[in-house]
């Protein structure tokens, strides 16, 4: 091998490691399996109406923010979440995603899919969900929701 080839080789070998690093690619099935159960498990305590689970699943201050399609903003933090969770404790909620898309990079996630969301057993609205997770000593938490409101044009799946 020549000297120029040599130096090129090295210099391709010592970038591989640098371009992992500096771009974080999809999680692998492993590493999404905490963001998507922590997800799962919100929405759990949200159809059992549980403020107390709910509340060990969200970051102390997470904030929640709705882009509705007219595109109005609304936001709000946990405790107004916890509080219209246990406000009518009788309501059915049922908030369904698929093909979710999970990014990891080290303490960090975020899982982005479509979703609709029934009330009492009717449709109320779909779109999209984009959680960004935070892992600590107690396991994956969210710290932040935001997502897209809409009666019209849902994405299929469920």
């Amino acid at each position: 091998m020549t000297r120029h080839a040599t130096r090129l080789a090295v210099a391709i070998l010592l970038a591989l490691p640098l371009t992992a690093i500096a771009q974080p690619s999809p999680a692998t099935d492993a590493h999404a399996t905490g963001p998507l159960a922590a997800v799962d498990a919100l929405f759990s305590a949200m159809a059992r109406h549980d403020v107390t689970a709910a509340r060990r699943l969200l970051m102390p201050g997470a904030k929640f923010l709705v882009i509705r399609a007219d595109g109005d903003l609304h936001a709000s933090d946990d405790g107004q979440f916890l509080d219209a969770l246990g406000k009518d404790p009788k309501a059915a909620w049922k908030e369904r995603i698929w093909s979710p898309q999970v990014q990891v990079d080290g303490a960090m996630a975020q899982v982005w899919a479509p979703y609709d969301f029934h009330l009492d057993g009717t449709f109320s609205h779909c779109g999209t969900d984009v959680f960004t997770l935070v892992h600590g000593t107690d396991g994956w938490r969210i710290a932040a929701i935001a997502y897209t409101a809409r009666k019209n044009h849902c994405p299929a799946g469920g």
